[in-house]
């Protein structure tokens, strides 16, 4: 090799150098400024494109943990963004359900023992979620804390000619029976997880913590009857309240396909220790004295069991991937046992509701459409 081949090595390999420099530099700081991996999908494992950012950039995004392009299963996911914190808000528009309410029943004919119950005509009802969550930097585990908001009123009114009866009031023949449900449900979950890869496309994040809830119910009936033509109001209330906390556990999972989009579904269960803070009940008040009227601290344990489906998508907003945003709607169902007291808590209205509800059913019931919005910064 000449001296002169030499020399335009020398200089080949120092411009190389050079340029690789100067295309990870950022011309505003000294520090490097650059895109994170832009997860493209290729053949078997997603392949990294970065590109240096075109303007100065105010922090560094960390960068997003893709699948592994290998058989290392398990490899940890993560948005790439620069505070590693998110908010979200979520509409609900469910429906709420609860065993044991029945008012009434309809007599098919007078004198007869068979009747059609009546019911409340449970409606959706719109509500809310908000939540706040941040990564930490210790093996990619995170926090996330939730508050679930649901206040609803249900009514049902029923007239007939002496074909009413009231499982509340001990009171039969009634002309009217008008009956009002208000329910006021507040609750907060919080807890740690960790999002995984599970092979290429299949994300999971288990996660355990808890969650605490605030219970209130009102009962409101009213019936009319005539009798040697004397008409009678009679009104009977009730009002129930409790609250519960307790360790809860669930696993978070989701199958991405493509452009973003991705399947996703949620299972989680809770323990809960449960006080009743009171319970009071006043039936028959036709003279305006208190026939039944029943007070407890009790205390126990409720099951809660959750599932959610739907589908979800999710993207950067901005040039340099420091914001990143996610949306979702799908399905939710979850159920609290014996959450409703009234049901077997006197034995006239046990005996009558017999018929109808012979396992004394008093579980709570919530399901329904779920749409969120996230947003990573």
């Amino acid at each position: 090799m000449s001296a002169l081949e030499k020399i335009m090595n020398k200089i080949f390999f120092t411009l190389m150098i050079f340029g690789s420099s100067i295309a990870f530099s950022n011309t505003c700081s000294g520090d490097n400024c650059y895109k994170p991996c832009c997860n493209n999908y290729s053949g078997n494992c997603f392949s990294c494109g970065c590109a240096p950012c075109d303007c100065c950039c105010e922090c560094v995004p960390r960068p997003s943990l893709v699948a592994p392009c290998d058989e290392a299963y398990n490899a940890p996911y993560r948005i790439g963004v620069c505070w590693e914190v998110f908010i979200s808000g979520s509409f609900l528009y469910w429906q709420t359900i609860v065993d044991g309410l029945q008012p009434g029943a309809i007599l098919n004919d007078a004198g007869s023992t068979t009747y059609e119950t009546l019911d409340f005509d449970y409606e959706y009802n719109p509500g809310f979620k908000v939540a706040f969550g941040f990564n930490f930097n210790w093996d990619n585990w995170d926090f996330v804390s939730e508050y679930t908001w649901l206040h609803q009123t249900v009514d049902v009114s029923d007239s007939g000619t002496g074909n009413l009866y009231s499982f509340w009031n001990d009171a039969c023949d009634l002309d009217k029976l008008t009956t009002r449900w208000k329910f006021d449900f507040d609750q907060v979950d919080f807890g740690f997880g960790r999002a995984y890869f599970s092979g290429y496309r299949l994300i999971l994040r288990p996660h355990f913590g808890g969650r605490v809830f605030w219970l209130t119910q009102n009962y409101d009936q009213t019936t009319t009857s005539t009798d040697a033509d004397v008409q009678t109001e009679c009104r009977g209330t009730a009002h129930f309240s409790d609250w519960a906390i307790g360790p809860r556990v669930g696993v978070q999972s989701k199958w991405c396909f493509c452009y973003g989009f991705c399947f996703y579904a949620n299972a989680g269960a809770s323990l809960l220790y449960t006080e009743f803070e009171s319970i009071f009940v006043t039936r028959n008040l036709c003279e305006d004295t208190e026939i039944n009227k029943k007070e407890s601290d009790r205390i126990t344990f409720t099951n809660e069991f959750d599932i959610g489906f739907g589908l979800e998508w999710g993207n950067y907003v901005d040039a340099c991937n420091k914001w990143h945003l996610t949306l979702s709607a799908g399905y939710e169902a979850s159920c609290y046992v014996d959450q409703n007291p009234w049901n077997c808590l006197s034995t006239s209205i046990a005996e009558k509701k017999s018929l109808v509800n012979p396992t004394c059913s008093n579980n709570l019931y919530f399901h329904g459409l779920t749409a969120t919005a996230r947003l990573d910064f």
